[in-house]
């Protein structure tokens, strides 16, 4: 028998198979999960002349504008127009504010 060992998260409760998890819903990293301005997600039409498409699009309400975290479209691909650390905008972001409803774990 091999021996098998888990990283457990007690962010997001996952299990990984290696201990380099950066969890978006860890306060520490500062995430889109656990900040004030995270506005949810939204249906958005896209129109390219020939035909029209419905993407799917995680918003962050810094400044009180709509910005786009990240897109979803219709063929599965993944867009992140502002991009930091691990490739999403949502680590260590310089606008994050922590969430009221969100406790300190000691």
């Amino acid at each position: 028998m091999e021996k098998i060992t888990a990283y457990y998260c007690k962010h997001c409760k996952k299990l990984f198979r290696r201990n380099k998890h950066f969890c978006f819903k860890d306060v520490a990293n500062k995430a889109c999960a656990t900040c004030d301005h995270y506005n949810g997600t939204d249906t958005i039409d896209v129109s390219n002349g020939l035909f029209s498409v419905k993407n799917t699009v995680s918003l962050c309400n810094y400044n009180y504008e709509d910005h786009i975290i990240a897109e979803h479209n219709y063929s599965g691909k993944f867009n992140v127009p502002f991009k930091k650390i691990n490739g999403f905008r949502g680590y260590m972001c310089d606008w994050w504010k922590k969430r009221k409803d969100i406790k300190d774990e000691k």
